[in-house]
């Protein structure tokens, strides 16, 4: 964790594993910037989390046709 910009930068390191990794260890970096308060754990999670919601409305937008939510007509929007 350190800071970027006026605001905390926190990284998330991850070991990967297999066969391959084994042999040659190597490791895989995840980073993101936020102004949140809280430990760095708590806040890694929040943000996984949001992305992985984000990432089931996309798949509903894609693959149940709702391309066109929200609508920029609010009783549509309603239906």
């Amino acid at each position: 964790e350190t800071t970027y910009k006026g605001r905390r930068l926190i990284i998330r390191r991850t070991r990967l594993i297999g066969d391959q990794a084994e042999l040659f260890p190597s490791w895989r970096y995840f980073g993101f910037v936020t102004d949140l308060e809280g430990p760095a754990i708590e806040l890694d999670q929040f943000h996984r989390n949001r992305a992985r919601i984000e990432l089931s409305i996309k798949d509903l937008k894609e693959g149940a046709g709702l391309e066109h939510v929200p609508s920029g007509k609010f009783h549509a929007n309603g239906a």
